[in-house]
């Protein structure tokens, strides 16, 4: 009988003891794997966003300057104000076999002073009218060179800059290049 009674005042309280303990250890266990755990993997994720807009934005600042270039020069103002597709087309297509080599840029457009297609330089046979992009509605608005990831007709990412063409002043057109999201994505990796 005192075995009994030894047994129910001392080692079910202590077993009942050693199980919250333990239970409690491993819950705690758990939370502080699962809280680092987070913590890393926000801390990844913040790294991965930093670098993935720094990547972004250096291709948009050199497709920037390359646009400012192709805006500058002569031929294809010339070919612009004329109304000249096969010009600016011939101009367009040795740049752009270029710029795909050296920048991986795939899309490369000519708009009117009103936004819409005038000749797609990788596609000249296709003269459908690009979908309402936001990039060419913000170059539109605010009369600057806009840029951004949008989504194209064929379901990839393209990171586009939208450059309002301006000769003395006045708007002659826009120029738009394109890249497609998967070499930035290489480099990301």
């Amino acid at each position: 009988m005192l075995k009994k009674t030894i047994r129910r005042q001392v080692l079910i309280p202590l077993s009942l003891t050693f199980i919250v303990l333990v239970t409690s250890f491993i819950y705690t266990s758990y939370r502080i794997h699962t809280d680092g755990y987070s913590a890393r993997l926000s801390s990844r994720y913040e790294r991965v966003q930093n670098i993935l807009h720094s990547l972004i934005n250096g291709r948009a600042e050199a497709m920037n300057s390359v646009v400012a270039f192709i805006a500058e020069q002569n031929r294809f103002h010339s070919a612009m104000l004329d109304k000249d597709r096969d010009r600016l087309l011939r101009h367009g297509s040795a740049l752009l076999d270029r710029l795909y080599q050296q920048q991986q840029i795939s899309h490369f457009y000519f708009h009117d002073t009103d936004g819409r297609l005038f000749l797609r330089v990788y596609q000249p046979d296709n003269l459908s009218d690009s979908p309402n992009r936001f990039t060419m509605q913000q170059a539109k608005t605010r009369a600057k060179p806009s840029s951004g990831l949008e989504l194209g007709r064929n379901g990839t990412f393209t990171l586009r800059l939208v450059y309002p063409w301006h000769i003395q002043q006045e708007l002659i057109g826009y120029i738009e290049l394109g890249q497609e999201i998967d070499p930035i994505l290489r480099e990301l990796k």
